[in-house]
């Protein structure tokens, strides 16, 4: 996944989802075992059973600007679950 997306080093690609397989190599927010898929217009989903938590995000972005908005609503999601 770093290949082609640098902000995703870390993720294995499998049964058509993205899961992440190492901790701290990421830029994005996120445990061991979650994963996630992006599509083509900026929408995305990731779930991530150690929080219990299942995100969806329906938007339509062009460019490269659809990569700041799911980086955006992961910091806004994992910055509300601050412990």
């Amino acid at each position: 996944m770093g290949g082609t997306e640098p902000g995703r080093v870390g993720y294995g690609f499998g049964l058509g989802v993205a899961v992440r397989m190492e901790r701290g190599l990421s830029a994005i927010n996120g445990n061991v075992g979650d994963f996630t898929r992006n599509g083509a217009n900026g929408t995305i989903f990731w779930i991530d059973p150690k929080e219990q938590m299942i995100v969806v995000m329906m938007a339509v972005a062009s460019g490269e600007i659809r990569k700041v908005h799911r980086e955006q609503l992961n910091s806004v999601i994992y910055g509300a679950l601050a412990k």
